[in-house]
């Protein structure tokens, strides 16, 4: 029988245990209906099930009246609606070190809900959102976030930034925003697309079922339910939030570079 030098041992369980680190769940799937994928740069596209583990470094996509639910080890919720793609690009938390948690997520088209975790409460500035248009940060927070010819967000709790080269815009509760694209300064709107955040208020309700407490807002973008996201796994309150068109504009800053 070949031996294999000592070195080249400790080698190979190195390599085997960063590769442990780097597949080590950070989130579960709470919820998935319809066609709804997940897939890596090291694994074929399989279809999401409630349940599985998520690891950092995957996309999910979610197709035609497809939705998905994905609860993360710090707390964090996000919603998927359909015809989304959402990337997972890091996630560090240690429930011991709770303000050195990074998270860094993409969402590359569609629409989704984020509401923070400890991550977000412990440390905003390790809390990312990155989209084409332009990078979202939190302060603790339950927002939308729709994709479409641009980014629009809508605040339910908390705040957010929307920056990019251009600039910076400060979305406060209540509040839209608006930016055109990655050259265009974020900005304070009070008008969004009718029916833009439909979906998004309907959902978890409606993906739950019986698991939710409250029942979906008429979609007509004037309302937000209160929601619960789960008994055993986790139990999230969405606290109810008015998408009026003037709201947010008087509490809300924007800032050129």
């Amino acid at each position: 029988m070949r031996t294999i030098p000592l070195l080249t041992f400790l080698g190979c369980l190195l390599a085997m245990g960063a590769d442990a680190a780097m597949a080590a769940p950070v989130g579960l799937v709470q919820h998935a209906s319809g066609d709804t994928w997940i897939y890596s740069r090291t694994e074929r596209a399989r279809h999401l099930k409630p349940g599985q583990a998520i690891e950092s470094g995957v996309s999910i996509t979610t197709g035609t009246m497809s939705s998905a639910v994905l609860r993360f080890n710090d707390g964090q919720i996000v919603v998927l609606a359909s015809n989304a793609t959402f990337r997972v690009k890091n996630f560090v938390y240690d429930p011991d070190r709770p303000g050195q948690g990074q998270l860094h997520f993409e969402l590359v088209k569609g629409g989704m809900r984020a509401v923070t975790g400890s991550i977000g409460g412990k440390n905003r500035g390790g809390w990312l959102l990155e989209t084409p248009a332009a990078n979202i940060g939190i302060v603790g927070t339950d927002f939308f976030a729709v994709v479409e010819q641009g980014l629009y967000t809508h605040v339910n709790a908390g705040a957010v930034t929307l920056s990019n080269d251009a600039g910076v815009a400060t979305i406060a509760a209540g509040g839209n925003g608006f930016v055109a694209g990655e050259a265009a300064l974020p900005a304070i709107t009070v008008t969004v697309p009718d029916g833009l955040f439909a979906e998004l208020q309907a959902l978890p309700a409606g993906a739950l079922g019986a698991a939710a407490s409250g029942a979906a807002s008429p979609a007509t973008g004037t309302g937000v339910s209160a929601v619960t996201m789960g008994t055993a796994a986790v139990a999230i309150g969405i606290a109810a939030a008015a998408l009026a068109a003037g709201s947010g504009g008087s509490n809300s800053t924007a800032t050129h570079h």
